[in-house]
Parts: structure tokens; C-alpha cells; sequence
């Protein structure tokens, strides 16, 4: 199981859940602790903040004004089930909780519609 100071309860304490994506948002949700992280504030009602770069937020915001269909189409291919951590045990544990509680099709269903 997920350690209880990286769960559901801890973040729902907080109220508020901020993600940093350096790279780019589609990248960032390739990752399983960003997806586990997603889960969380989604089912505690925390509120979700994102930061990045200016060059990601500057080029995320033209995507979205000129081609939002593009962006749909990418968030709609997430696979959770596909995530992937550093550390295979991370993956594995992550996965088991996610499968445990949610199960993959509804958190991909679930993370398409949030974001």
C-alpha cells in the first residue's frame, strides 16, 4: 500500500495540491507519482494548482486556443496502466493501489474529464 504521508488523506488535509511539470504536461502524465497525485486531490476535493516553465505554459495555452482538439486527443490517450516511475517498486506499489481502489479505466476516465 501507498504510505499514508504520500495518500489520499494527506492531501485532502492540505486542501490544496500543486503539480510541477518542467518538461510539458503530456509527458508529466506518463509518470505514475503525477497520476497517483491526480487521483488524490480529485477524490479529497483538494484544489489543483499546476506550475511550469513560461516556455511550457506559453506553448500549453497557444495549444490550447489554436488547437484544443489536438490537446483533447492527447489527454483522451493517457493509459495509467502504461505510467512509469523511477523506481519499479514505485510503479508496482502505485499501480496496486490504483488497481486496489479505482481501477485503470476509471482513472483514465477520471483524469480525462478533471483536467
Amino acid at each position: 500500500n501507498i504510505p499514508e504521508h504520500f495518500g489520499r488523506f494527506s492531501l485532502g488535509e492540505l486542501g490544496v495540491h500543486g503539480l510541477v511539470y518542467l518538461k510539458s504536461v503530456y509527458e508529466a502524465l506518463k509518470r505514475a507519482w503525477v497520476i497517483w497525485e491526480l487521483y488524490c486531490t480529485a477524490v479529497t476535493g483538494a484544489r489543483l494548482h499546476l506550475a511550469m516553465s513560461k516556455g511550457t505554459r506559453d506553448d500549453f495555452r497557444i495549444a490550447l486556443v489554436e488547437s484544443f482538439e489536438t490537446v483533447q486527443t492527447a489527454l483522451s490517450r493517457v493509459d495509467v496502466s502504461k505510467s512509469e516511475a523511477f523506481h519499479d517498486r514505485e510503479r508496482i506499489m502505485i499501480h496496486a493501489e490504483i488497481e486496489r481502489t479505482i481501477g485503470f479505466p476509471k482513472l483514465n476516465e477520471l483524469i480525462n474529464t478533471e483536467m
